[in-house]
């Protein structure tokens, strides 16, 4: 009987650290720029700014970018991801066509709350981007979770995909 009752006790236990485990939900969708808000500073060295906000520097040149306000919409198959992001790009510019890219974004839930971090990633010479992104939300659907984010554009796309993970903490 003792040794029936010290298993019971075992699987409470267990089952009350399984219930106080954090979780993930592993979203997928998509990211489009939409809008500019602000151009941001663009310095080049060896050339001109050419106005492009995908290409700000001519090729072959090196130079930086500060302060630059882009709109994102996104789209994804979790609600709690859904909206418009507001981000804050920063580059360096390096005369291989690469660039080494970071900064912060709010993304507004259409459904109500707020994500809010930082990024950083790198943009290959052939256009592509890759980059990581982790935010903490408040208000609404998203209240004290975090928000792990990889993004992708391939070469020549204004399309990137998401991979999201949302991290609910344990009790």
């Amino acid at each position: 009987m003792k040794h029936f009752l010290t298993v019971i006790a075992a699987l409470l236990v267990m089952a009350g650290l399984a219930a106080a485990q954090a979780t993930f939900t592993i979203v997928t969708g998509t990211e489009t720029p939409i809008g500019l808000a602000n151009p941001g500073e663009v310095k080049c060295h060896g050339g001109l700014p050419t106005g492009n906000p995908f290409a700000p520097c001519p090729p072959g040149t090196s130079g930086t970018v500060r302060g630059q306000q882009r709109i994102l919409l996104e789209e994804s198959s979790d609600a709690r991801t859904n909206g418009l992001s507001y981000g804050i790009f920063n580059a360096n510019i390096h005369k291989d066509g690469t660039l080494n890219v970071w900064g912060t974004f709010r993304l507004e839930v259409s459904e109500g709350g707020v994500w809010e971090g930082v990024w950083e990633g790198r943009q290959a010479a052939d256009g592509s981007v890759s980059y990581s992104a982790t935010g903490h939300g408040s208000g609404g659907r998203v209240e004290h979770l975090q928000l792990l984010l990889d993004g992708a554009y391939p070469a020549g796309s204004l399309v990137g995909t998401l991979r999201i993970r949302i991290l609910t903490p344990g009790k």
